[in-house]
């Protein structure tokens, strides 16, 4: 089994460029664009990639974006502004995943993933240049969405990953913060591992399945 490193939020900062539209994880020890190179879930991705497709590492970005959805139902429009921004936040997560969906199921037809990396770019843009200097869930599950419609299934796999590790750490800040994570409840480093360890573990099951 790979190791898993410690990494958290501290160790980057990010940068929304609008020619990918996409959100650049920079790493704040060297001022450069993050590497993947010494990342465990590196030579797993890449190898998923040659046992199986490149449509591989689009479904296990897929799956990255399912392990941060809300179980319940879309937030319902209101008078209050933050509730509505949560409202728009997570429809277009929504709508996002709706589109990858579509496509991994082999559809026809329907917004391609530029046109919907188009439609939610606006809320997109305020999540990765306020949401995550803010630390919200709501924002990284929104990126994590986003990122599975890159263009490139590695990119999208990469940013994915990255996202939703983000997440499980910024849900443990939150909770601990508010004192609604007392008890079991992980903290945002060790949350921040488990994800990572999830994510290692479905590249290994899907390993599995290619060699079935």
């Amino acid at each position: 089994m790979p190791a898993v490193a410690d990494d958290t939020v501290q160790r980057y900062y990010y940068i929304y460029d609008s020619r990918e539209t996409r959100t650049v994880v920079v790493d704040r020890t060297t001022g450069e664009e993050f590497r993947w190179d010494d990342d465990p879930r590196a030579p797993l991705l890449a190898y998923v990639a040659r046992k199986r497709s490149d449509r591989a590492l689009r479904h296990f970005a897929f799956w990255c974006a399912r392990q941060v959805m809300p179980e319940g139902g879309v937030p319902v429009e209101s008078s209050d502004a933050a509730q509505d921004v949560a409202y728009e936040v997570t429809s277009a997560t929504r709508r996002l995943l709706r589109v990858v969906r579509h496509r991994l199921d082999g559809g026809d037809g329907g917004a391609s993933f530029r046109d919907v990396r188009r439609e939610t770019s606006d809320v997109v843009v305020h999540a990765a240049t306020v949401g995550l200097a803010q630390m919200d869930p709501v924002a990284a599950r929104l990126l994590t969405a986003q990122a599975c419609t890159h263009a490139s299934p590695r990119r999208a796999a990469f940013d994915a990953a990255h996202m939703a590790e983000r997440y499980a750490e910024f849900v443990a800040f939150a909770e601990r913060d508010t004192g609604a994570g007392t008890g079991d409840r992980p903290e945002p480093d060790a949350a921040a591992r488990a994800m990572r360890r999830r994510q290692i573990d479905a590249l290994l099951d899907a390993l599995l399945q290619a060699d079935a």
